[in-house]
């Protein structure tokens, strides 16, 4: 399976590989068993610079393949003797939650994004609006989560079917933060 895209360049093996999405063409090194630990440990500290397991995996994949080159980068990265001395400090402390009660419809409004989804004529994002009192939920599908294809959206479909809510709680996310 493997065969017809491996390489011989100046005596040494290589191995070509497209990304599924055909976005980037790598020629990975067939490393030897004997150099991998090394080859391992070299790319986590310079090229991913101790950084977490996904930008070491990416950059391996870059570099070179064998059969189990995943399973031995995660392994690597989680015995780091750096890694794992390093301390980030105690975590910063955050508020306590308070609970929020709703004593009238559209006083307390809930407003979250989903997705991206399987494309559905042209929308791949869902925008819900859930009121806090009554749990009555408006979902709507967005062709994309831009803060102005949100607030239109909000704007058409919640606030002038049902009136202007007194809070709008979200998770921050950046489209409805703008």
């Amino acid at each position: 399976m493997q065969w017809d895209s491996l390489v011989l360049i100046d005596g040494i093996v290589y191995r070509a590989f497209q990304r599924p999405d055909g976005t980037h063409k790598y020629m990975q090194l067939l490393v030897p068993r004997p150099v991998r630990q090394a080859f391992l440990e070299m790319v986590h500290a310079q090229a991913a610079s101790h950084f977490v397991q996904r930008k070491t995996l990416d950059q391996v994949q870059r570099r070179a393949y064998w059969s189990s080159w995943k399973t031995d980068t995660k392994v690597c990265c989680e015995c780091c003797r750096a890694c794992n001395e390093f301390n980030q400090g105690r975590p910063r402390k955050q508020a306590k939650l308070e609970p929020k009660f709703a004593g009238a419809p559209m006083e307390v409004l809930h407003v979250d994004l989903t997705g991206p989804h399987v494309n559905s004529h042209g929308c791949t994002y869902i925008m819900t609006a859930c009121d806090a009192f009554s749990r009555f939920v408006v979902a709507v599908p967005l062709r994309n989560k831009s803060a102005i294809s949100v607030a239109r959206t909000l704007v058409s479909e919640v606030v002038l079917k049902f009136g202007v809510p007194q809070c709008i709680l979200t998770d921050l996310g950046r489209e409805l933060q703008n």
